[in-house]
């Protein structure tokens, strides 16, 4: 059934929502991504037009605002951030790629991971 976008549905469609996403990597582990406010993308995205550390930390932050545990808890805290992300640029680019993916509305992680598990023939 076709829906219209509407001030009955404002509130719905506006919802912090969560996503899951397979990680590009190791398609087996399911990542749950969740919203965060456009303010809050805006941030992040003026901080890595500045580079080096100030992105590197905003990088952090967002990850720690974005990814979750099945119960809806942060998996990464301030401390656990700064030392598990710490120089994996794989997980670290897959994560936020996942994150730009479910705040910007493109399903394109989902088509990469699928590809990236096809058997080579």
């Amino acid at each position: 059934m076709t829906k219209y976008f509407s001030s009955e549905l404002l509130a719905e469609v506006s919802a912090e929502d969560v996503g899951e996403y397979p990680l590009p990597f190791e398609p087996e582990i399911v990542v749950r991504v969740q919203s965060v406010p456009m303010a809050r993308m805006r941030q992040y995205q003026e901080a890595v037009k500045k580079g080096g550390a100030v992105a590197a930390a905003a990088e952090k932050a967002l990850i720690r605002d974005s990814i979750i545990n099945p119960d809806n808890s942060p998996v990464y805290t301030k401390d656990t951030a700064e030392t598990m992300l710490k120089g994996r640029s794989r997980l670290i680019g897959a994560l936020i790629q996942m994150i730009s993916t479910h705040n910007g509305g493109e399903d394109k992680v989902v088509e990469d991971a699928e590809k990236k598990s096809d058997p080579i023939l």
